[in-house]
């Protein structure tokens, strides 16, 4: 594992996709959105729900080994659309994974953090640079980007990467980050990316980090 990822102290369970930093369970991105009611999925029939979710994890598992340059072996060919929609939107922009300089190790894809000064973590699908330089953030999406609350998760993430990647990796970086969903079709076509610039997304998701942790110490501020 590469330096720029390893923390003795922050673990993850991922049969129960459970983040803990210090043995303390650490609230997720996703759990922090959903907890609020930001993403609220309890009107779609439970046989629906779990199809798209079944679906989106299996897109985001065969990527993450696609893009990580390992052996994906055979693919459901009902998921192949999605993948040569992500690698469309890849191609068509010149984007580049974030590689460990030392090694040349991929880090930006699946990068996962725990960010410790506020007791959050997530998983983030892409972290590379475009074209022209650029570090972006490019979240895969099966389904529809404004149902998970797209611009406060990408949010987060750079949050993540702002406080805990950059500092060590690239400490002279100053550029923007680029925030993006991208929308994945099965049919192939490139992905339709929707980027993010709102510098409201992040005050937004700290303040509804807080609740989480209001109601998770019992109605009491630590």
């Amino acid at each position: 594992m590469s330096p720029y990822l390893l923390d003795a102290g922050c673990t993850f369970d991922a049969d129960r996709h459970e983040y803990h930093i210090d043995g303390v369970p650490a609230v997720s991105v996703t759990q922090v959105l959903t907890a609020v009611g930001f993403v609220d999925f309890s009107m779609v029939p439970p046989e629906i729900l779990a199809q798209a979710q079944l679906r989106g994890t299996h897109v985001h598992t065969a990527l993450h080994y696609l893009l990580d340059g390992d052996d994906l072996g055979s693919c459901d060919p009902r998921l192949q659309g999605y993948l040569d929609s992500a690698l469309a939107y890849i191609d068509a922009l010149g984007k580049r994974p974030l590689t460990d300089p030392a090694t040349g190790a991929v880090l930006g894809v699946e990068w996962r953090f725990w960010h410790r000064a506020r007791m959050f973590a997530g998983t983030m699908d892409w972290l590379g640079f475009d074209a022209d330089g650029v570090l972006s953030i490019d979240d895969w999406k099966t389904g529809v980007p404004s149902d998970v609350a797209a611009p406060l998760q990408t949010a987060a993430y750079e949050a993540g990467v702002r406080d805990l990647l950059l500092p060590e990796l690239l400490p002279d970086y100053r550029g923007v980050i680029r925030r993006r969903a991208v929308k994945l079709f099965a049919d192939g076509r490139p992905g339709r990316p929707e980027l993010y610039t709102d510098p409201r997304d992040l005050p937004q998701f700290y303040a509804a980090l807080s609740c989480v942790h209001y109601r998770r110490n019992g109605m009491r501020h630590r």
